[in-house]
């Protein structure tokens, strides 16, 4: 395994790596979030902007030779040898288990469009996050559970977003990609 930058950590017997953000971090996704505004449609009113934000600038960390596109392409948040790359983070109060979820939003007659999606989790406060793992499109496609909004799932969550659900357990390893 190779050395992990001076912000991440990783527990012996947890597929995770951790990231402890910087106060400049927090400051960047902060202006990130700032230049686009909330959207209509926002159910959070802007507070996920902060923690997608923080979750790309973690993947950019860790992968410091993936190009950042995300302020000028739609489709996905970093180019890395030839993938592009879509980072998907979801807020959380406490560490993310195995069974837990990831998740790609989208309509029900679109599939998604970046290569590659990879899955962070970021604690509410913005004091850590957990970078989880990663899957080709192809295999979300195939493996993942398509949940419509306001479907009910089998622990009674309601989706409150259409979109393509996967088990952290079966991402492939953060640092594999």
């Amino acid at each position: 395994m190779r050395k992990l930058p001076r912000q991440f950590s990783k527990k012996k017997g947890s597929k995770f790596i951790v990231f402890t953000p910087s106060s400049e971090n927090v400051k960047q996704a902060f202006e990130r979030s700032q230049k686009l505004g909330i959207t209509p449609n926002s159910f959070t009113r802007g507070l996920g902007r902060m923690t997608g934000f923080l979750g790309e600038i973690a993947f950019g960390l860790l992968y410091p030779d993936a190009k950042y596109v995300g302020g000028r392409c739609y489709t996905h948040d970093y180019s890395l040898k030839g993938k592009k790359i879509d980072i998907k983070s979801k807020s959380c109060s406490g560490t993310p288990l195995p069974h837990y979820t990831a998740s790609v939003n989208c309509p029900p007659d679109k599939d998604p469009e970046a290569g590659y999606y990879y899955f962070v989790r970021v604690r509410k406060d913005l004091s850590k996050a957990w970078l989880l793992g990663w899957l080709p499109t192809p295999r979300l496609l195939k493996s993942g559970d398509y949940k419509k909004r306001g479907e009910k799932g089998d622990d009674g969550f309601i989706y409150r977003v259409s979109g393509y659900h996967v088990p952290i357990k079966c991402l492939r390893l953060p640092l594999s990609l």
